[in-house]
């Protein structure tokens, strides 16, 4: 299997917030603060800056009416399929599901415009930030439609 960049960035910052959370309840776990790390050591690694920053590929900045909606039905799948258990947040970027969360309490584990959706369809949207630092904080994003949920 072969992965892009983007995606071992982002399964690093997943490993990182997830057993960061487990050290913080169970000290004890060598193997598990090890796997930290080293993906702290592998994530310093791929996100240096390029040399050029013409050769950064373009990123387009925002997110449409679209995103949110195909954010909705990776989740929706994500849901259906019972990868991650009931309840929490899928959270999509890119328009691909990059993981789950149990709560919105840690946005720097995330890109800025990643997209969590939970099992009603309520959307929140990464703010704030960078790639490299991860996002400032999780912002509910509200469509004034009065219809359905009351998230976009």
């Amino acid at each position: 299997m072969e992965f892009t960049k983007d995606q071992l960035i982002r399964r690093a910052r997943f490993v990182i917030q997830r057993h960061t959370k487990s050290l913080a309840s169970y000290p004890d776990q060598t193997g598990v603060a090890m796997d930290v790390e080293l993906a702290r050591i592998a994530l310093a690694s791929m996100e240096t800056a390029p040399e050029n920053s013409a050769a950064a590929p373009a990123r387009k900045k925002g997110v449409s009416v679209s995103d949110l909606h195909d954010a909705r039905q990776v989740a929706a799948d994500t849901f259906k399929n019972d990868i991650y258990g009931p309840g929490g947040f899928v959270v999509v970027f890119d328009g691909k599901c990059a993981g789950w969360i149990s709560a919105l309490n840690e946005p720097q584990g995330w890109e800025p415009e990643s997209i969590a959706v939970n099992e009603k369809g309520e959307v929140w949207l990464a703010y704030g930030g960078n790639a490299y630092d991860g996002a400032q904080s999780w912002e509910p994003l509200q469509d004034g439609s009065g219809e359905g949920s009351p998230f976009c």
